[in-house]
């Protein structure tokens, strides 16, 4: 998403890229990003499975910046932060309000949904689901 759909690592054999990951690698900042959102990438990257952030912290944390998406993301082309007293940003802030309130609805829902989902664990040999 904050490559514009770049394949990552793709200089890279793909049998290369599980040892460059163990060896604690990682992607680079998009350009797009913001450190803010960065942090949250490199959080969901950790080896501790228990220092990740849960689903409910990543949809909580992305439903904040939603709410401001200029100051998380740097969009090519925008050079300014939009006027708050023209219309059009005007009309955008009501969207992000509508779409935050409408995450906010949905956050349980999707939580629920998630939790019931079968789960795995990933071993090179075999993948084992289990309820």
């Amino acid at each position: 998403m904050m490559s514009y759909g770049a394949e990552p690592y793709s200089a890279m054999r793909p049998q290369e890229v599980p040892d460059l990951l163990e060896k604690g690698e990682r992607l680079s900042q998009p350009q797009i990003c913001t450190i803010d959102v960065y942090m949250v990438m490199v959080k969901c990257w950790m080896i501790d499975e228990n220092v990740r952030p849960t689903f409910k912290e990543l949809a909580n944390e992305f439903t904040r910046m939603a709410r401001d998406p200029s100051r998380y993301l740097v969009i090519r082309g925008e050079d300014r932060a939009p006027d708050p007293a023209s219309e059009e940003s005007h009309q955008r802030g009501t969207e992000m309000d509508i779409l935050g309130v409408a995450l906010e609805d949905q956050e349980d829902e999707v939580l629920q949904a998630t939790i019931d989902m079968p789960r795995y664990i990933h071993n090179p040999l075999k993948v084992v689901f289990y309820t």
